[in-house]
């Protein structure tokens, strides 16, 4: 759309990564995973906004099914609560978007 911006914020694993690293205290007791994304964020209107997230984590470890099914469900209950935190009056945002 014309005049709208739309914001692109990409991630990807420290080790791609050639700038300032900073330590993070206990970070040697972790286990090394990866984990790549990007969010973008597109202005509809003024106040309205419309966000794509993707990511994909590598655990670097072999987990059984029901644990991979009870992060999946983490990662889309925390979308739903970034969607309710954010939420407005559905015909306020019909009456933008029109």
């Amino acid at each position: 759309e014309r005049g709208r911006r739309t914001f692109i914020m990409a991630f990807a694993p420290l080790d791609e990564y050639k700038g300032t690293r900073h330590k993070v205290a206990g970070c040697e007791k972790m286990m090394p995973a990866t984990t790549r994304g990007v969010h973008v964020v597109k202005e509809l209107t003024e106040n309205t906004c419309e966000w794509t997230r993707a990511q994909q984590a590598d655990l670097n470890i072999a987990l059984p099914a029901n644990l991979l099914d009870f992060a999946a469900k983490q990662q889309l209950n925390l979308a739903d609560v970034i969607q309710e935190k954010h939420r407005r009056n559905g015909r306020e945002v019909d009456r933008e978007t029109r």
